[in-house]
């Protein structure tokens, strides 16, 4: 049959030749080998004949990883390692045009990682002067995001081939230095990079802006850590507290995170013993809202799942924090511009985090404040409290309540007093302070009819609910007691007088004298909002 086929006429074999389809050119050469050498002979010379055809065999090739069939193509037909044309169209009506491809880029297509590094044994180049410089950008990027996908098999040959320094304008080692370590590089590659002038303090941009350090802390790579702070990476980047959009820009954050994926303290030890600081108060845009964030509240908002049963349970990670930290550390989510040292919304917004997120049945776990025994808890209940004042951050009573009573059962003293100088109150003077100036200014702004009715509410249940659980009105500070703060202003609206009389009688007479305030607001229209 071979024999049959071989005395065909060139010119009856090339219009057989006509229809084979280009995509089926390895097995059309295998079947040729297995019945002849000499059709095969007599068929590859028409195959490359043309540069179009010699075009589309190598970029289906390049796809496809037929090795070979390059090899043949580049080796005995000279054509170009580098690039390949085809004829796009723009539109209809329209001729169509050439476009050259880098090889390169159609080997990372399908990730053919050994068609890449052949390729680049045989000379492929990116800085080819003939290729749209548009085209060529957008193609070299893609090469690169290929490159930390597969760094195992593609960023060694294509460093070690020079292709990298054909690269213009920016550096290949850079721009791969964070995302090989996200997608699990080892510790040679990352070691390539780094004698390729990589940075060790590289900040990639993107979607999450993130550091190598942090990136290191992100999959535990401990090894990485360690190479990175040997090359002159810096722990704590100061330079991001002031930019800062993510936390992966703070490599103690992304630990404190690892903290909560790996149940492990052993990358936020690292860092400790390295000399970074946790005293790390980072201001960042979080879903339209800007937010301090620090190392307690990056932990508390990864924490996928609350078992004390865990390797590193949320308490003993806690205690830990506070342990390095030396005081507790502050951290709060807001609308508008706040002073980030505002004292009464930071140990508030903790809680409240984690009331939002898990509900108050686990912090009526005793392990959760009382790992907190080395702090002041009559501090934390003080500013507890008055970030409930504000009745902006208030959440539901049932557990704003909850929070107060594990408070006191865990020590805190409900007539604690913060600092020891005599311009220094309780929480009960601080709330009755608070609602004098408020109801001054109602009465300045004539707003006692507007929707005052949550805010006097709100203050009315907190002042009862302090009373209840134990607040002194008859105790002194700076002169006054909380009844003397509540009577320093001389109100004119009746509505007013009426309401700071109800309030100042249930401190002298605590139970009952609440429910008559609700009859009497129902009554005199005091919350209407009309």
């Amino acid at each position: 049959m071979a024999s049959l086929l071989e005395n065909l006429p060139n010119e009856i074999m090339l219009h057989i030749f006509r229809y084979i389809n280009p995509g089926d050119l390895d097995a059309t050469q295998a079947r040729l080998i297995k019945c002849s050498k000499a059709l095969r002979r007599r068929f590859e010379p028409w195959l490359y004949s043309s540069q179009e055809s010699c075009d589309r065999i190598v970029r289906l090739a390049c796809i496809r990883g037929l090795n070979e069939t390059i090899k043949l193509a580049v080796g005995t037909y000279n054509a170009s390692p580098s690039t390949v044309t085809i004829w796009q169209r723009n539109g209809r009506g329209k001729p169509a045009r050439p476009l050259k491809i880098l090889t390169l880029h159609l080997a990372t297509k399908k990730m053919k990682s050994d068609t890449f590094e052949l390729l680049l044994k045989l000379g492929a180049r990116v800085d080819v002067g003939d290729i749209n410089s548009v085209v060529a950008t957008s193609q070299i990027s893609r090469i690169l995001k290929a490159l930390h996908i597969d760094h195992a098999k593609m960023l060694h040959p294509f460093f070690t081939s020079g292709t990298a320094g054909q690269v213009q304008h920016i550096s290949v080692a850079d721009h791969c230095l964070v995302p090989a370590i996200i997608n699990k590089a080892s510790v040679e590659t990352v070691q390539l990079l780094l004698d390729h002038g990589a940075s060790p303090n590289r900040l990639e941009a993107g979607d999450v802006r993130m550091n190598a350090l942090s990136a290191a802390v992100k999959v535990g790579s401990i090894n990485i850590f360690t190479l990175l702070l040997d090359r002159g990476a810096d722990l704590n980047v100061k330079g991001a507290l002031s930019r800062g959009r993510s936390i992966f820009e703070v490599p103690v954050l992304a630990a404190a995170q690892a903290m909560a994926e790996f149940q492990s303290t052993e990358m936020l030890q690292l860092c400790i013993d390295h000399g970074g600081s946790l005293d790390v108060n980072l201001r960042f845009q979080h879903r339209h809202s800007r937010t301090f964030m620090t190392v307690l509240l990056a932990y508390l908002d990864a924490i996928a799942d609350w078992q004390v049963t865990f390797r590193l349970s949320p308490a003993q990670a806690v205690s830990f924090i506070l342990h390095h930290l030396g005081h507790h550390e502050s951290g709060y989510r807001h609308k508008e511009e706040a002073n980030p040292g505002h004292d009464r919304l930071l140990i508030g917004q903790i809680l409240e985090m984690l009331v939002r997120k898990w509900g108050v049945n686990y912090l009526e776990v005793d392990e959760f404040f009382h790992c907190r025994d080395h702090t002041e808890m009559g501090r934390i209940l003080y500013q507890f409290v008055l970030y409930c004042e504000d009745t902006k951050y208030i959440s539901k009573r049932e557990n704003v309540e909850i929070l107060v009573d594990r408070l006191i059962q865990s020590g805190a003293d409900i007539n604690f007093s913060p600092h020891e100088d005599i311009s220094s109150y309780p929480v009960l003077h601080a709330v009755c302070n608070q609602i004098d100036k408020e109801t001054r200014k109602m009465e300045e702004e004539r707003l006692i009819f507007f929707g005052w009715q949550y805010e006097i509410d709100s203050r009315s249940w907190l002042l009862e609910m302090i009373v209840r659980k134990g607040g002194d009105a008859t105790l002194r500070f700076n002169g006054l007691t909380a009844l003397d703060r509540l009577r320093r202003t001389r109100h004119h609206h009746v509505e007013t007088r009426i309401y700071i009389s109800h309030l100042t009688g249930y401190l002298n007479y605590p139970g009952g004298v609440m429910d008559g305030l609700e009859d009497f607001v129902e009554f005199s229209g005091l919350f209407s909002d009309e």
